[in-house]
C-alpha cells in the first residue's frame, strides 16, 4: 500500500516493500499519472527506485523491481565495490530512478556507477558522483539492470 508523502519539492507516493522480490502493479502505476507527484519505491535493502510523474503513463505491465545489493570484497584495488542485481533484467519504454544507499561512510568520496548494457551484457560507466551525505548514490536510466558502484577508498 503506498502512502503520500507532502515533503520536498514535490510531493511522491511512497511505497515500501519488506523483501527483494518488489512487483509494482500496472494498476499502481497508472494511478498517479498525470498527478503533481512521483513514485518512490524503498526495497527495504538499501535499494530504491523512482519514477517521475510524466513516465507513469508510458508503463505498459507489472514491474518487477525486486533487486540484492551485496558488498565485492577485493573485487578493485583502491576501490570498495557494491554490486546491485535486479530480479529481472528488463529493457523498458520510460526512464526510471535507481538509488542506492552505500553507507554514510563513503559520504563525500567518488563513486563511478557502471550499469549492464541489457542488449550487449557489457558494462559501461553510466555515472560518476560525489556520494551524498546520506549515503545514497542513484542514476537514471531505461533498463532495470545490474549495476557495479565502485567507490574510492
Amino acid at each position: 500500500a503506498e502512502q503520500i508523502v507532502a515533503s520536498g519539492a514535490l510531493p511522491y507516493a511512497n511505497v515500501t516493500f519488506d523483501d527483494g522480490k518488489a512487483v509494482l502493479k500496472l494498476e499502481l502505476l497508472t494511478k498517479y499519472y498525470g498527478k503533481n507527484l512521483y513514485l518512490m519505491a524503498h526495497l527495504g535493502n538499501g535499494v530504491g527506485y523512482t519514477i517521475a510523474n510524466e513516465e507513469l503513463g508510458k508503463a505498459t505491465e507489472d514491474l518487477v523491481l525486486g533487486s540484492s545489493m551485496e558488498e565485492m570484497k577485493d573485487f578493485a584495488a583502491e576501490f570498495d565495490t557494491f554490486h546491485v542485481k535486479p530480479v529481472q533484467e528488463k529493457k523498458l519504454s520510460y526512464e526510471i530512478g535507481l538509488h542506492m544507499n552505500v553507507g554514510v561512510e563513503y559520504a563525500g568520496k567518488v563513486a563511478y556507477l557502471f550499469s549492464k548494457n541489457v542488449t550487449t551484457g557489457a558494462y559501461e560507466l553510466s555515472k560518476a558522483m560525489v556520494v551524498s551525505e546520506i549515503g545514497n548514490v542513484g542514476l537514471m536510466a531505461s533498463e532495470i539492470t545490474d549495476v557495479m558502484i565502485l567507490i574510492t577508498k
